[in-house]
């Protein structure tokens, strides 16, 4: 692609020209121009941010009751086909975990419903998966570590936890699921809000999970496992 600049009559404005020479690079700068416009606008004014929120809401999530509390197991499956959609639409659309990486930037905790169904599909999945490693699954495999990612960015997880996703290739999905149904307790006890979660909120049931996956997976998750060291969680456990 081609990036030229022209000068407008209007106030010295400048105006980008992009000349686009491949189906692919118009759409990574499709991406980019749409991320830097929105990362432009939210900076700006806080209430554009809140509107993205509410966009992504009645996108994906139209019928979800925000005040309710997290539900429980029953209400979970009954609503998996609903939440199966929320996962299914990032997969359509890719470009949707741009817009949500920077409507998460808000800390808007009110996108935790989106952050639910994704966890909720996500150990469906892995629960009944046969594959040996994560790895061998992909599709899945990304969808995985976007969502973890996403969660240490923006600090939804407590410190220790933040490196998390660079272990899920190498782990089985069993392991995967249990990890990840950790981290959805850890929610329900532990709302997300603006501010980072502490240390001192890192679960014992959470950091139990974490330690026996790394002491099981040492080989393969190498000099990744000091990442976890400083926290108190090694290859030697607890």
């Amino acid at each position: 692609a081609v990036v030229s600049t022209q000068s407008t009559g209007h106030k010295g404005k400048i105006r980008r020209v992009v000349k686009v020479t491949s189906k692919s690079c118009g759409n990574i700068l499709v991406v980019q121009s749409v991320m830097n416009l929105l990362q432009s606008v939210i900076s700006n004014s806080p209430k554009a941010g809140k509107e993205l929120c509410k966009f992504l809401l009645d996108f994906l999530c139209p019928d979800v009751n925000l005040e309710a509390p997290w539900p429980d197991n029953a209400a979970i499956k009954a609503a998996i086909e609903r939440d199966l959609n929320v996962l299914n639409a990032f997969d359509r659309m890719p470009i949707l975990w741009n817009i949500f990486e920077e409507a998460l930037s808000t800390k808007n905790s009110d996108l935790v419903v989106i952050v639910r169904a994704m966890l909720v599909v996500l150990i469906s999945f892995w629960s009944s998966s046969r594959v040996k490693k994560c790895a061998d699954s992909p599709p899945h495999l990304k969808n995985t570590v976007k969502l973890l990612d996403l969660l240490s960015k923006i600090e939804w997880l407590p410190a220790p936890m933040l490196n998390i996703s660079q272990i899920i290739p190498v782990i089985s999905p069993f392991e995967a699921m249990n990890l990840l149904f950790e981290i959805t307790n850890h929610f329900k006890i532990h709302a997300p809000h603006m501010s980072p979660v502490p240390v001192t909120k890192f679960q014992t049931s959470l950091k139990d999970a974490v330690c026996l996956i790394v002491q099981k997976n040492i080989e393969s998750v190498g000099v990744t496992a000091f990442l976890f060291a400083r926290w108190g969680i090694s290859s030697g456990g607890a």
